[in-house]
């Protein structure tokens, strides 16, 4: 391998993150958080080349679609062994795809934009390597390489295990989950950035002795946030869209998600109204949305403007 460069150094608190670059052995580039001695250059270029192998011994699939396998397993890091979820990707199914291979592809990318909010204190995993490879028009791929959340779940599984009118704690739980998604998306808003595909399962729950925490663990959609762009309303309503099946989330519920990080004394009673309507008619129709896709079998662009009460 290479020697590698320093990408940047930050701490956070007694924590260091420095990123540095390297180069595979064979072909292949990225960035790994930490000297290059610290992990195995042959193994990740073995799963490079045989993404198969990521699922041989402990290796368990969590995930497969369109050419992506996403894999939860342990490696060893620094001399230790390490819980990781691992994402495969490979870009062969059309052209565009193919013209990837003149860009930074998704690990890399999603890399970056995960140092740069865990050194902001925000609730993502630690990541751990990604590593690209590509060729002009030759079929790229990459390997994105992040911690374990160890005692969690996704938010669907979470929101069933755990909100029914038995459960003791059924208020506070919401309570504090609208809490801590109204604070992601603030923090977002405050990084000049907004989640164009928040949806239930790009979230985990972890159980903790002081009640559930919240990690965002797709960032995939994370992109610069617009001059007029409402993040707030915008994540809300992509949960709020997957979320219409729960019967015990009621409107109040995403209403405390904005009074939670907004000064209500400096909110008039028409603007909370007007913000609950707007977001209540975005999240019925990116419902409606989703199943127009689905019967039609293409995409369909929904932008706020053009939903009118």
């Amino acid at each position: 391998m290479n020697q590698s460069q320093s990408h940047c150094v930050e701490t956070r608190g007694s924590v260091g993150l420095e990123a540095r670059s390297f180069r595979l052995p064979g072909g292949g580039s990225g960035y790994c958080l930490g000297p290059q001695d610290l992990f195995d250059a042959a193994m990740i270029r073995s799963w490079m080349d045989r993404p198969d192998r990521l699922v041989e011994g402990e290796g368990q699939v969590l995930k497969t679609d369109r050419g992506a396998m996403v894999v939860r397993r342990s490696i060893v890091w620094a001399g230790r062994k390490v819980d990781c979820i691992i994402k495969y990707q490979r870009y062969d199914r059309k052209l565009t795809d193919r013209l990837r291979g003149f860009f930074p592809l998704r690990a890399i990318s999603g890399f970056r934009t995960a140092i740069r909010l865990v050194k902001a204190e925000f609730p993502t995993p630690r990541p751990l390597l990604a590593v690209e490879k590509q060729g002009g028009f030759r079929y790229p791929q990459s390997l994105l390489i992040t911690e374990y959340i160890p005692d969690s779940i996704h938010l669907y599984g979470y929101l069933q295990d755990h909100l029914f009118p038995s459960n003791s704690s059924f208020a506070t739980i919401k309570r504090l989950l609208a809490r801590q998604v109204a604070t992601v998306f603030l923090r977002l808003d405050q990084l000049g950035l907004r989640h164009r595909d928040a949806k239930p399962s790009n979230w985990l729950v972890q159980s903790t002795p002081e009640g559930p925490r919240l990690w965002l663990v797709d960032l995939d959609g994370i992109r610069p946030k617009g001059l007029k762009s409402d993040g707030m309303t915008e994540g809300l309503s992509q949960l709020a869209s997957k979320l219409l099946w729960c019967p015990n989330l009621f409107g109040t519920d995403y209403l405390r998600a904005y009074r939670s990080t907004f000064d209500s004394d400096r909110m008039r009673d028409r603007e909370w109204k007007d913000r609950y309507r707007r977001l209540a008619r975005l999240a019925v129709a990116r419902r409606v949305m989703t199943l127009a896709e689905t019967m039609l079998g293409q995409t369909i662009h929904l932008r706020e403007g053009q939903v009118h009460a």
